[in-house]
């Protein structure tokens, strides 16, 4: 079956979790495969809060069981994977708090050629999870990240049609939906938002985000693509609730819903790919994008700013390999409040961060049973609008773990995860250390 990247133009699907993302993989060339994982952890800030609200550790467990069947026929390929994780934290338990969370990830996805010059790929990617900052990999910005009081979901669908309409000419024409939802909703009214109150969640962030992508490409050789690409997103807020308020000259307040934070986001941009030598692909694109929040009453106008998403892989051995990249572009994001206001003085609501995010993963074969995994991310963003507009909020994340195979079936991991957020918010700003041991058996 013929290979063809279709990434322009679209942020890349985020890792079910941390511990997935790094994990090997020991299907092979099966058509199905089970595996289960089991840890023993220690976790010293479980519910990821600032040193002004008493961080507290825990020892914990987690079992991961996961499921993947993928089925290749003469010009499809089609898969499933599965994956559960159950927590267990001892430390809750003893506080008389839930000691569980469980979460999900489910994986779908379908490539049929239908013949060398068109190409369709189809996917849908849920989760489920309480700790949104670990569905973030690579240069996608991380939106939120906080605990959530409940459960997140996620479900992020994409399609796309690849043509070659000539030898040198194609293009590559996507739609992706985004649903995003949150437990926490329902908890204020008009009254209590005008008296102080903090938006839930669900007022702030469950929405439905559309985009629709046209790439351009030209194929200059086998080895180098240059491309033209036009991006435009609807960002709708579903939730109905109100989050803020805001006081014109003269007359009483006005309460803003929901989906006073809608957005219409247009990007353009080139790119280039080059495949350097047989070990080492670049991928780029520069360009930019105008923001307008269409719905926002308060006196608001739309952002501009620069586009920039670079990635390189340089294979330098086998099972080896280097991937780094950088990006920078506007994302939804949560609305920071300052004594319980998300609107500042000019009655500006907050809309959108400007994020910058340089990150770097490694893979490395000490010895035919010995692997390593490196990653770490680095993420900057700005405000836009509202009471922490132009303030600046630093994330910072690691994860580290070696794997050895005993057998074809068992392996045994040791890992570490860092976590730091330095928040707008005062008493916001966490570290989290994470520490795990454990077995994997897979078939």
């Amino acid at each position: 079956m013929k290979k063809i990247a279709v990434s322009l133009g679209l942020a890349a699907l985020g890792a079910a979790s941390v511990q997935a993302a790094y994990a090997p993989d020991q299907s092979g060339n099966k058509t199905w495969s089970v595996s289960a994982t089991l840890r023993g952890f220690y976790d010293d800030n479980f519910a990821a809060v600032g040193p002004g609200r008493n961080p507290q550790g825990s020892f914990g467990a987690e079992l991961t069981p996961q499921f993947q069947v993928i089925k290749s026929l003469n010009q499809t390929e089609m898969g499933l994977r599965y994956i559960y994780a159950l927590y267990y934290y001892e430390g809750r338990d003893h506080l008389n708090q839930e000691a569980y969370d469980q979460n999900h990830w489910v994986n779908l996805w379908l490539d049929h050629v239908f013949n060398e010059r068109w190409e369709t790929k189809l996917s849908d990617n849920i989760t489920v999870t309480q700790d949104p900052q670990l569905i973030s990999a690579g240069g996608a910005a991380t939106t939120t990240p906080f605990r959530a009081d409940g459960n997140y979901i996620l479900n992020t669908a994409s399609a796309s049609v690849h043509t070659d309409w000539s030898r040198r000419f194609g293009t590559v024409l996507t739609y992706a939906n985004t649903l995003m939802l949150y437990n926490q909703s329902g908890s204020q009214s008009e009254s209590n938002i005008i008296s102080g109150g903090v938006a839930s969640e669900a007022g702030q962030l469950n929405r439905i985000g559309q985009t629709f992508t046209a790439d351009f490409q030209w194929h200059q050789s086998t080895e180098t693509i240059f491309g033209l690409g036009y991006s435009f997103q609807w960002d709708d807020y579903t939730a109905n609730e109100p989050i803020a308020y805001y006081t014109p000259a003269g007359i009483p307040p006005s309460v803003l819903y929901s989906d006073s934070r809608n957005s219409y986001t247009h990007s353009i941009y080139l790119s280039y790919q080059h495949n350097l030598t047989d070990t080492l692909r670049f991928t780029g694109m520069v360009g930019g994008q105008i923001n307008d929040p269409y719905k926002d009453p308060t006196p608001n106008t739309s952002t501009v700013t620069p586009y920039v998403d670079m990635s390189g892989t340089y294979t330098y051995a086998k099972a080896c390999s280097l991937q780094f990249g950088f990006s920078h572009s506007l994302n939804p994001t949560y609305t920071p409040s300052f004594s319980g206001s998300l609107v500042n003085t000019n009655g500006s609501i907050e809309q959108n961060q400007e994020s910058s995010t340089v990150y770097l993963n490694l893979n490395h074969q000490f010895t035919p049973r010995l692997l390593g995994l490196f990653g770490a991310r680095y993420q900057n963003s700005s405000f836009n609008g509202g009471p922490a507009d132009s303030l600046k909020e630093n994330y910072y994340s690691v994860v580290a773990n070696l794997n050895y195979t005993i057998t074809k079936h068992l392996s045994v991991e040791i890992g570490y995860n860092y976590d730091q957020i330095d928040a707008v918010q005062a008493g916001a700003s966490y570290e989290r250390n994470r520490y795990e041991v454990g077995f994997t058996g897979s078939y």
